[in-house]
C-alpha cells in the first residue's frame, strides 16, 4: 500500500524564498504556474485631484502640486482566470494539499469557499518580510518572507 503525501503548490508568478531560520539559506519553492483573478473595472473616470496636497514626512511639510491626477474605480474581482497556468492544478488538489497564492487570490478563494485545500499567501508584513539591504543592488526590494499566512475558508 502506498501512502500519498500532501502536496504544496506555489501558484504565485515567481519562486518563493522562505527564511524560516536565522542565518540559514532560504527554502526556495519554485513556481508551479500563476493562479490569477479575473477582474472588471468600470470604464468611466471619477474625476481628478487637482491640486494635490501631500505630506512629506522627511521634512514635515505639506506640498501642493498642480497635477490633474485621474481617479478611477477600483478593480472588482469576479472569478479565477481560467487561462492562467496555475488554474489547471486546481482540479487535481485534495483536501490535505496546500496552495501558496498571492494575498488577493487567497482572500478571494477563502471568501468564496472556492477551494477545499489549505490556502496560504506569503506573509509580507513589516516583521515577516525579508528585504535586500541598503548596500545591495536591489536595495529594499522584497527578497523573501519568514512565514506564510493561512487563509481560513469562510463557508
Amino acid at each position: 500500500m502506498t501512502s500519498v503525501r500532501p502536496r504544496v503548490l506555489n501558484l504565485t508568478p515567481h519562486a518563493l524564498n522562505i527564511y524560516y531560520q536565522d542565518d540559514k539559506e532560504p527554502l526556495i519553492i519554485p513556481s508551479d504556474g500563476e493562479l490569477r483573478l479575473r477582474s472588471k473595472t468600470p470604464n468611466h473616470s471619477l474625476g481628478h485631484i487637482n491640486p494635490l496636497h501631500y505630506y512629506r514626512p522627511s521634512d514635515g511639510h505639506t506640498q501642493e502640486v498642480e497635477a490633474a491626477i485621474p481617479i478611477i474605480h477600483a478593480q472588482v474581482f469576479v472569478g479565477l482566470d481560467e487561462t492562467s497556468i496555475g488554474f489547471k492544478h486546481l482540479a487535481t488538489l485534495k483536501d490535505e494539499d496546500s496552495i501558496i497564492v498571492s494575498m488577493p487570490v487567497a482572500k478571494w478563494l477563502a471568501e468564496k469557499g472556492a477551494q477545499r485545500c489549505h490556502i496560504f499567501s506569503p506573509a509580507t508584513g513589516p516583521t515577516t518580510v525579508v528585504r535586500f539591504g541598503e548596500n545591495e543592488a536591489r536595495k529594499n526590494e522584497v527578497k523573501g518572507v519568514k512565514a506564510l499566512e493561512y487563509h481560513e475558508k469562510q463557508y
